[in-house]
């Protein structure tokens, strides 16, 4: 499914336009670097990162814009918002806010450029040892020009594509503590809330400062997506980039939803027990997550989809989550339930979900002067062998396009970033 306009900019023209090439620019050296089978000296350098393709884990120089609708803060690299600023001139026609749908108009992309920009992530690249390396660490490598790109595959390991294009390392999904988090819905910018109470003796109310109550064992809460590219009508949650402005971009069922809320016990002056309860909708069945929390001051609360057996979430799911309450529009559903029966108040209640990484069928090779071509799927490692991929999956160009890396380009691991202020 095409997201956005056929006239707005595709993957082609963005890969030869070089913007995907360049990743980091240096800034000093404080010795050479490498991936050494022995002992690699302690050798650290200092990169600035350039460029969308690792976005949201790191960032270039970048602007941010407020959808004058909804309110919703959305942060874009430089480069893609000039070129959906060219795309609105060019054509009469705007990018649309991820979050409400509403056009975002030529002068507000304008205005964002002129403003002050965001400084770019700096990162330090240390040395390292192949046998050090672990999935989903961060690498600086050289291949076509200098990247920052994520390890998911590593030598002797088998990488293929599932039916839905969906990456496989060994014949699993790669999943790591590091993997980025990408928005779907903030519930305190809307107006009317996603979220709804689910069946008579549901006890949550929403407030006009967009909080949510409940008594006691709340009943449940669920989370009816929509869809802001098809008339806000409900569907799936997809593997949307609220950055990627003026690119035209597939769209693909999303999973490894997460939820994220503050928890208060208003009017209680002891500390709070409150037992927590999310369900997700997966492809595998059912997954409830549970958790009990020690309330006193506002607490922050997150729940994430878990690897579970498909027979392990049906058992658990079988015994609380109603038969009708999720489903593929529909795939979050929370309780609560307090001791002594107090209140409990929510603020800041957010849907994300996890970066899929996948292939994308309808993308094109790589600039034609690169002469590398994209991988057959399956195929094994060997010992010399590496698989990276961008964060920024639409539109990182990386192993998907011109192969594997090999130990010798891979310059270091890629240390916490901080940003020059």
């Amino acid at each position: 499914m095409t997201a956005l306009p056929t006239s707005q900019v595709d993957r082609r023209q963005f890969a030869g336009w070089g913007l995907g090439i360049l990743a980091v620019t240096p800034i000093t050296f404080a010795g050479m670097l490498g991936c050494d089978k022995r002992n690699p000296p302690a050798r650290i350098a200092r990169y600035r990162i350039a460029g969308p393709s690792m976005n949201p884990t790191f960032w270039g120089c970048s602007r941010t814009l407020i959808c004058q609708s909804c309110g919703v803060t959305i942060r874009v690299d430089e480069k893609l918002l000039q070129l959906a600023i060219e795309q609105a001139s060019a054509v009469r026609h705007s990018s649309a806010c991820w979050h409400c749908g509403t056009a975002l108009a030529q002068t507000q992309l304008t205005a964002a450029l002129k403003a002050s920009a965001l400084p770019p992530d700096v990162i330090d690249v240390s040395a390292c040892v192949p046998t050090d390396l672990q999935d989903g660490d961060i690498l600086l490598v050289e291949k076509h020009g200098i990247h920052v790109k994520r390890l998911l595959g590593k030598p002797g390991q088998t990488v293929s594509v599932d039916d839905s294009g969906r990456l496989l390392v060994d014949g699993r999904r790669p999943a790591f503590p590091s993997m980025p988090h990408v928005a779907v819905d903030r519930d305190r910018l809307r107006v009317s809330s996603r979220w709804h109470a689910v069946g008579e003796k549901a006890t949550w109310q929403r407030r006009a400062d967009r909080s949510w109550l409940a008594q006691d064992d709340s009943g449940w809460l669920a989370y009816k997506h929509q869809n802001v590219y098809r008339a806000a009508g409900p569907g799936r949650v997809l593997d949307d980039y609220p950055g990627n402005l003026g690119i035209e971009r597939s769209l693909y069922p999303a999973d490894g939803l997460s939820l994220r809320f503050q928890l208060s016990t208003p009017r209680s002056v002891e500390p709070t027990k409150v037992k927590v309860w999310v369900a997700y909708w997966t492809a595998q069945g059912i997954d409830v997550q549970h958790q009990t929390v020690v309330v006193h001051d506002a607490i922050d609360v997150a729940a994430t989809t878990k690897p579970t057996s498909s027979a392990a979430r049906e058992r658990t799911a079988s015994t609380m989550v109603p038969i009708d309450l999720l489903s593929p529009p529909q795939p979050i559903g929370l309780r609560l339930s307090s001791s002594a029966g107090r209140q409990v108040e929510i603020r800041d209640l957010s849907v994300n979900r996890g970066v899929l990484y996948r292939i994308n069928p309808t993308v094109p090779p790589i600039d034609v002067r690169v002469s590398n071509r994209p991988p057959k799927y399956p195929f094994q490692l060997d010992g010399n062998e590496w698989f990276v991929v961008g964060d920024n999956v639409p539109l990182s160009i990386d192993s998907r396009s011109w192969g594997v890396v090999r130990t010798r380009d891979i310059l270091g691991r890629v240390q916490s970033p901080y940003s020059e202020r």
